[in-house]
């Protein structure tokens, strides 16, 4: 049962950070060569045409030298896709700092309230009908705004990352 004083969310890509340091010791001597096939291996092993998409980036500051960013559709995927990467030549060189796994959502604080009061006025809130009614307007919703869940991975080299934290004080 919805409860207009809960508001909705919409909800897109999952999305995981895998945060690296590169043990760079363990790759001199490499070959320019060797550690082309490496990169490529990785790329290989992550990359899913029309299901999501990875970037590859490089971190600035002292956590990590590399970030993996997977956008999938959901956390299954998410779980193949750190499968995949633990499996290839160039996870041995790696050393994991840290990781996030998150949603991109968008809020709908306002709407929540406006849904409940237009189909209110329709349907008995709490009745099948009233649930059918505002579960397809949420559907209609997530349409109207669908290329912002589902974002297109911008082309950068660098990235700057910050976890974002929602609690307001809650115990």
């Amino acid at each position: 049962m919805h409860n207009p004083l809960v508001p909705e969310t919409l909800e897109g890509w999952s999305v995981l950070h895998l945060m690296y340091r590169v043990r760079w010791d363990d790759l001199r001597g490499h070959t320019t060569g060797d550690l082309e096939g490496t990169a490529d291996e990785a790329a290989a092993a992550l990359a899913v045409p029309d299901a999501g998409s990875t970037a590859f980036v490089q971190m600035l500051g002292h956590k990590a030298d590399l970030m993996f960013v997977c956008f999938r559709r959901g956390f299954e995927q998410l779980a193949q896709a750190q499968l995949a990467l633990s499996r290839t030549e160039l996870h041995r060189h790696l050393e994991p700092t840290t990781s996030y796994v998150s949603i991109v959502e968008l809020g709908m604080y306002e709407m929540t309230a406006k849904l409940h009061e237009q189909i209110g006025a329709k349907h008995k809130r709490g009745s099948d009908e009233f649930e059918r009614a505002f579960d397809a307007e949420m559907e209609t919703q997530q349409q109207r705004v669908v290329s912002r869940l589902f974002l297109d991975l911008p082309r950068r080299r660098h990235v700057c990352f910050y976890p974002m934290n929602k609690r307001r004080g809650e115990s």
